[in-house]
């Protein structure tokens, strides 16, 4: 994490503080989840696209994954759902961008050089590892009410999924249909997303500081000492 926030040019703590985001979902068994909230690892970073546009990131942390949700048939028609607990509580890496990407292309074109900088820098193998995209979406019609969709896997799937986001609410607002702030699932066999329940707000997770992690601090040396191990990126080998 600490790589990926120096290779953006993130500003980073001076410590490592982890917050509990409560809630009750059958992903987390144990109600919570171990993440960062009040004070994230890195913030106001940025990463450049291929076109020369800086695409500024709100903040880099890491957290907890959740149990993986399996509907054998299909999200809308499944009659039970499994959940794979193998992966709950593998650590990953959340990054966060500001309302910056203003296409699909541009959203494709981010995740390319995202992930370029994670295989150059060596804590990204595309054989064991995987890259997840939550994707929030809104259009001017509406005035940008914002809709979330989750847990988008590949690069065409990204691209596929927001522009059938786009159309779906420029469709609903030409029926004058009300658009809600709400979660919405990727269906990549059906090329649809379905509503899975109404938006959250950051009040209801209920963040506390997690009491039972210490603080780690950041000091200076061992940044230093991360910093001195980068290898030549992508863009400075080109621009060279």
């Amino acid at each position: 994490a600490l790589k990926l926030a120096l290779a953006t040019k993130s500003k980073i703590a001076r410590n490592l503080i982890f917050s509990r985001k409560s809630y009750f979902y059958p992903d987390l068994s144990k109600n919570y989840q171990i993440s960062q909230y009040e004070l994230p690892l890195a913030e106001k970073g940025h990463l450049t696209l291929s076109d020369g546009k800086e695409v500024g990131l709100t903040r880099i942390h890491p957290e907890e994954d959740p149990a993986s949700l399996v509907h054998p048939a299909g999200l809308a028609t499944s009659k039970y759902v499994l959940i794979d607990y193998n992966r709950s509580g593998n650590p990953l890496v959340e990054l966060v961008t500001e309302p910056e990407l203003h296409s699909p292309g541009e959203a494709r074109n981010f995740m390319k050089q995202l992930i370029t900088i994670l295989e150059y820098l060596e804590i990204f193998d595309s054989d064991e590892c995987i890259i997840k995209a939550d994707a929030n979406v809104s259009i001017k019609e509406s005035n940008y009410q914002r809709v979330e969709v989750k847990n988008i896997t590949g690069f065409k799937e990204i691209e596929r999924a927001l522009r059938y986001e786009v159309a779906r609410q420029q469709k609903a607002v030409e029926n004058r249909d009300t658009i809600q702030a709400e979660t919405r699932s990727w269906d990549a066999a059906s090329g649809t997303s379905q509503s899975l329940r109404l938006k959250e707000t950051e009040e209801e997770y209920g963040y506390i500081i997690d009491p039972d992690l210490v603080q780690i601090e950041l000091t200076k040396d061992w940044i230093k000492e991360i910093e001195s191990n980068m290898p030549e990126l992508a863009h400075e080998k080109s621009k060279k």
